[in-house]
């Protein structure tokens, strides 16, 4: 899997691969963690897509992950766990950090009655200040 990322991700510079555990959770419950529910979300983490199950260590999962990750930095690992990439392993670690916080924010806000999403000019002007450095 993390050959499979370095080959597909030229920019990449590390990979982590983790079990937290309410980002496990989500993966193992199949469910997306909702990209407009935290202001956090569009800037450090950007899009979290949810890689259909693969066996552990098959090439399957490994090309799977690769491609999720061409639009991402991160990503869950249906029925597994998550992966982060970043150019360091410090950047990697934060966005595996960040991820974990996110996924444990959106089931503390479903306990309470479910997440409210960002409205898409919102998400875009964040987004925006992100890209240039805010």
């Amino acid at each position: 899997m993390h050959l499979a990322i370095y080959h597909a991700r030229p920019d990449v510079g590390a990979v982590v691969h983790a079990h937290p555990v309410s980002a496990t959770g989500f993966a193992v419950a199949r469910k997306s963690i909702p990209s407009r529910c935290l202001a956090e979300l569009p800037g450090v983490l950007g899009p979290v897509p949810l890689v259909a199950y693969r066996p552990p260590g098959s090439k399957a999962l490994g090309l799977a992950v690769a491609r999720a990750l061409r639009s991402a930095n991160v990503a869950l690992l249906a029925n597994h766990g998550a992966v982060a990439v970043g150019p360091t392993i410090d950047v990697a670690l934060q966005r595996m950090e960040s991820l974990e916080q996110a996924a444990r924010s959106v089931v503390v806000a479903r306990i309470l009655g479910g997440e409210r999403n960002l409205k898409a000019a919102d998400v875009r002007a964040l987004e925006r200040a992100w890209k240039a450095g805010a």
